[in-house]
């Protein structure tokens, strides 16, 4: 107990001794992609853009012009129809 007191003490005088660590610099934020935006800016098509999830006009967009989209959509489809077949199964 008293090494754990002893410890304890050291530890709280170090804390106060340390200042906190202040951010230097901030990182800009990214620039809102330009772009056809679609339903209501959730999804946005740009073929010059190889980003599939990018800065829309209101948070996030979803850039339908690359394949690596829907490689994405179809593995999420396929894991759907995956677990909604082994639901089936169980019962």
């Amino acid at each position: 107990m008293g090494y754990v007191l002893r410890e304890g003490r050291i530890l709280s005088a170090a804390e106060r001794e340390m200042k906190p660590i202040e951010l230097v610099k901030e990182f800009p934020r990214s620039p809102v992609a330009e772009g056809r935006y679609l339903a209501d800016g959730l999804f946005y098509f740009n073929r010059e853009n190889p980003g599939v999830v990018v800065r829309g006009i209101r948070g996030i967009a979803i850039n339908l012009a690359p394949p690596t989209t829907y490689a994405w959509a179809a593995y999420f489809l396929g894991l759907v129809v995956l677990m909604t077949w082994m639901g089936s199964m169980a019962r």
